[in-house]
């Protein structure tokens, strides 16, 4: 039996496999490295024990055998998370079931690793809202291991080469817009915006200047790819169907508040939207995702309408 004090035990992997699913999944993934067939079983013992701490001394973490948040970052860095089981499939999660779509959707097997623990909050309601951001990562993959160091989490995810990721349940929220969580669906997609960063990306992205969002002014940056503008009307529409989410965009009202195309470019604060919307559209401290995709929308039948609703309080 390991020497461990209770007061120790309490923090160790042994007990953080007993309450939460999520740390069962990368400490199993961690005893499978091991040949550790039960963990349950064998955390006692002494041997494994020290195996746990030989593996955390040769990953410059404190070799004290609990399984701690940074043990787990390793973890799913060794792995190439963020995806365990991976499965490619014409079906999204919600509530456990899933349901058809008519294109590929890239997942893990059992839905764990979408978000934090503390975000695991079930919804009472259907979605009525869309949202779209973009990540200013370099991938999807780096998007994803910024959102867990945040304690952030999001829905989909749409990377340069148009993969859509599902990395949380739909029957779920998401913990992507302060306030509007639980009434909106959250996607991220893939832009590193910055265009120094070009050189550095193996698939290449127009260039282009647009007058951004909440009177940021006139900024170049790197646009998206024709492969995720694909994918995100495939998504949108799919979502918009099944959640029975209006196919619309925000108009602005005044000339001065909208982009080219008709849709509003400012935040429209305590305010919501029944339909897709920008994450600038609802707070007025960001930009994303720009303006470069409402085009799009409109140009696969999306519509531009008014006026937003006063939201509900959460």
């Amino acid at each position: 039996m390991s020497t461990f004090s209770n007061e120790k035990k309490k923090m160790s992997a042994y007990y953080q496999a007993m309450y939460d699913p999520i740390w069962t999944m990368a400490i199993n993934d961690l005893a499978a490295h091991y040949d550790v067939e039960d963990i349950v079983t064998y955390f006692h013992d002494d041997i494994f024990l020290e195996s746990v701490k030989a593996w955390q001394k040769k990953n410059d973490l404190v070799d004290d055998g609990l399984f701690g948040r940074k043990c787990l970052d390793k973890v799913m860095g060794i792995y190439k998370l963020p995806l365990i089981q991976v499965v490619n499939t014409k079906s999204i999660k919600i509530r456990g079931e899933e349901v058809e779509v008519d294109f590929y959707v890239v997942r893990d097997r059992d839905m764990q690793f979408g978000t934090h623990p503390s975000t695991f909050n079930v919804r009472q309601s259907d979605p009525r809202m869309v949202v779209w951001h973009w990540d200013v990562c370099m991938s999807s993959v780096g998007c994803f291991q910024t959102l867990l160091e945040r304690n952030l989490s999001i829905h989909f995810m749409i990377d340069a080469d148009g993969t859509i990721y599902q990395t949380l349940d739909l029957g779920l929220q998401a913990d992507h817009t302060k306030g509007f969580d639980s009434q909106s669906i959250g996607i991220e997609i893939n832009n590193p915006y910055w265009v120094k960063k070009a050189d550095k990306l193996e698939i290449k992205r127009p260039l282009v200047e647009e007058y951004l969002p909440n009177n940021n002014g006139i900024q170049e940056h790197l646009g998206f790819t024709a492969e995720q503008e694909k994918s995100a009307v495939l998504l949108a529409s799919a979502l918009s169907d099944i959640f029975v989410i209006p196919k619309v965009l925000p108009a602005g009202h005044y000339p001065s508040m909208r982009d080219q195309s008709g849709i509003s470019t400012r935040a429209h604060v305590g305010k919501i939207f029944n339909g897709h919307v920008g994450h600038y559209h609802l707070q007025p401290d960001k930009i994303d995702p720009g303006t470069l995709l409402w085009p799009v929308f409109l140009h696969s039948g999306f519509k531009a309408v008014e006026p937003f609703f006063k939201a509900e309080a959460e």
